[in-house]
């Protein structure tokens, strides 16, 4: 899957035998829930993550938060959406040499957890946690998983949980990502966003597109949308490409203005943006990757 491979050389019984010491609970998984769930779960202890951090062990706190519900419909609104302390947030941020402390991380975590009625129960969790605002200003590390995050239970005295017990698993960490404001997102946001407001985000890139037959800055700005999603080429040369807008070359004594590559690049490309098919996706430069999540509280 997406390039990763896996092998082992021990045989297919030696392979159930070590599942069934991490996850005890398999094959009766695979009897109530058919083959697909036991085959889910599993693969959750090959998920590929970009960092372990290194938790404190001794000032850790990992426990079930309570759902946030719809009292009539009982819609889950946090399902998959847990909480970190700012203490754990600045500690991902260190440990991956983030630019940003992290509002929201992607995990995986297979370790002990607090219920809510006070029992403690080894877990397999899988989602995302976002920053609790609560906890600004405190250097506590608390780790708080929804029900819905906590797929299935481990075997507390096992190896796995042992060595896993103290690390998160963090596959990937909000960020500056460019959206893109098509006709089928503008169809839901009408529901609530007015609609002179899409109209004028649809008027200004529409005049930036306009504009890049002869304002350099417009054609910089759409080129680090299009070909720099997370704008890491935009923070390292923005600065030499306005240089080189302003440029200037002398040639056999006859001052001539030096266009740059990055503005003729983009004014070939600007009929790309409106296509024949009446199609318009607009860039949104000020957007992040959240990860879909929720905090209601």
């Amino acid at each position: 899957r997406r390039g990763r491979r896996g092998s082992s050389s021990s045989s297919s019984g030696e392979c159930d035998s070590l599942l069934r010491s991490i996850i005890p609970g398999l094959d009766e998984l695979e009897r109530r829930k058919g083959v697909a769930k036991r085959v889910k779960y599993a693969g959750l202890l090959f998920s590929g993550v970009a960092k372990f951090v290194d938790l404190p062990e001794t000032n850790t706190t990992v426990r079930e938060l309570a759902p946030v519900e719809h009292p009539i419909s009982g819609m889950d609104f946090t399902d998959g959406c847990g909480l970190m302390s700012a203490g754990v947030a600045r500690l991902v941020k260190r440990s991956m040499g983030l630019r940003e402390v992290p509002s929201v991380v992607q995990i995986r975590y297979g370790g002990p957890v607090r219920m809510v009625d006070g029992t403690v129960e080894a877990k397999l969790c899988k989602g995302v946690l976002l920053l609790d605002p609560s906890t600004n200003g405190t250097d506590a590390f608390t780790l708080s998983f929804r029900p819905s995050m906590l797929k299935v239970s481990l075997n507390a005295n096992g190896e796995f949980v042992n060595v896993m017990k103290t690390k998160l698993g963090v596959l990937d960490y909000s960020k500056r990502r460019v959206g893109k404001l098509n006709m089928q997102l503008a169809c839901l946001l009408s529901a609530n966003v007015p609609r002179p407001d899409l109209l004028e985000i649809q008027a200004s890139h529409l005049s930036r597109v306009e504009s890049c037959w002869h304002d350099p800055l417009a054609a910089i700005y759409l080129a680090a949308m299009e070909d720099d999603p997370e704008g890491r080429r935009w923070d390292r040369c923005s600065d030499l490409v306005l240089r080189e807008a302003s440029s200037e070359l002398v040639l056999e004594g006859e001052k001539k203005t030096r266009v740059p590559s990055h503005y003729v690049t983009m004014a070939q490309r600007r009929n790309g943006y409106c296509n024949e098919g009446r199609k318009l996706q607009i860039h949104l430069g000020c957007s992040r990757l959240l990860f879909g999540a929720a905090l209601p509280e």
